[in-house]
């Protein structure tokens, strides 16, 4: 339920997609919710390096109908809980017809129908039934299986709901070869449309605030402060280079193991911030880092950060995951502290340098947008515009 707070590649697909004006209204779900749940966010925030309370008050706002506007509309199904029973809400089974009915406000339906799906989604299947679109779009990002051990319980149910979303889908995307190679094994055909990029032109906005008393050069990163981050090379780093500031802008709410690098003077978390926001800070950042291990998980993904940080200019120190093919020259790949140290020295030797448009210019959300209506249109049997 973050949806429109990161710039992820959903968000992404949504907006370029309406911007091909291709599609004439544009109703997006969010993950079914109850009080309770909202309620719990809330209270278990640990502050401000955890997204609940931002999720909570952008839920809020989506029922009230603050996010709609361009032609989409945002909604979320709120059901009743355990305790939540006397408010009147539907119960759980009621979410088909919740958004059957959703979609008949907003007069889906007189044109071809198409539902766009991260298959991880549970719900799905039994949407698809009932609703019948015209077309299925399944977009699967990352293998989420790699999040768990195989046979267990969890990556039972991711595989199996993979099979049964892809098995209703007319095309099928991945956002990278791995991803596309695994998930063959459920669909005829996957294909690659990788993650995107918006360009940033004109000069730089002024310096954020909160960057006001943090002395450079700014090391930085933005995302998930989870477990696909290299802490231990985080944490030598800070040591080694104690003239450096090293600054973080993401959640922990999954997992807070990142939050102890802030016991280094040169170590800065400075929270949750909005896509606009955190791209701010980015042109901010002297050196950007993608500090991935590397593993199963890490070389089945397609850094959506590499795209933003590439397009704003910043020079790019990233761990040698996958998923980087396509921006060359614009990422250094380092190993070891040491390499790093090297690499963002080489960076801040060669200072900012503007947005490179002959690298990007093929990775933009356009282009990809471009290419999800090309393959829609090859599905519908309809010649592309």
């Amino acid at each position: 339920n973050d949806t429109g707070i990161y710039g992820r590649r959903q968000d992404m697909l949504l907006e370029y997609l309406r911007r091909t004006g291709r599609f004439e209204q544009i109703v997006h779900f969010d993950e079914p919710v109850t009080p309770e749940q909202l309620v719990k966010l809330y209270r278990g925030s640990s502050g401000s390096t955890d997204q609940s309370r931002l999720v909570v008050r952008q839920t809020v706002e989506r029922l009230l109908h603050r996010r709609d506007g361009g032609g989409v509309v945002h909604r979320t199904f709120v059901h009743r809980g355990a305790r939540s029973g006397l408010l009147g809400l539907p119960d759980r089974g009621g979410y088909v017809d919740y958004v059957r009915k959703q979609l008949a406000r907003n007069e889906i339906g007189k044109r071809l129908t198409v539902f766009l799906v991260y298959p991880t989604n549970p719900h799905f299947p039994a949407l698809a039934d009932a609703l019948e679109p015209d077309f299925v779009i399944a977009d699967v990002v990352d293998d989420n299986r790699t999040w768990y051990e195989p046979g267990s319980e969890h990556h039972e149910r991711v595989e199996a709901n993979y099979r049964e979303v892809l098995a209703r889908a007319d095309v099928v995307l991945a956002n990278c070869e791995p991803v596309a190679d695994a998930l063959g094994q459920f669909a005829p055909e996957v294909h690659v449309v990788a993650n995107g990029c918006e360009i940033v032109r004109g000069p730089r906005p002024p310096r954020p605030v909160d960057l006001a008393g943090i002395p450079g050069p700014v090391i930085g990163y933005v995302g998930n402060l989870s477990d696909r981050i290299d802490l231990d090379l985080l944490d030598e780093l800070a040591v080694k280079r104690p003239d450096w500031s090293f600054v973080f802008i993401g959640t922990a709410h999954r997992d807070r193991s990142a939050l102890r690098l802030d016991r280094h003077k040169n170590v800065h978390f400075l929270g949750v911030r909005p896509y606009d926001e955190a791209r701010t800070f980015i042109r901010h950042f002297d050196v950007a880092l993608i500090p991935h291990v590397v593993n199963d998980m890490t070389n089945a993904m397609n850094p959506l950060k590499a795209f933003v940080y590439c397009a704003a200019g910043v020079p790019v120190v990233a761990t040698p995951v996958a998923g980087l093919d396509g921006l060359g020259e614009l990422i250094t790949v380092a190993k070891g502290v040491d390499g790093f140290v090297g690499a963002i020295e080489d960076a801040l030797a060669a200072d900012h340098r503007e947005p490179d448009l002959h690298i990007l210019g093929p990775h933009t959300w356009e282009r990809r947008a471009a290419s999800v209506v090309e393959l829609l249109d090859r599905a519908a049997g309809l010649e592309p515009d």
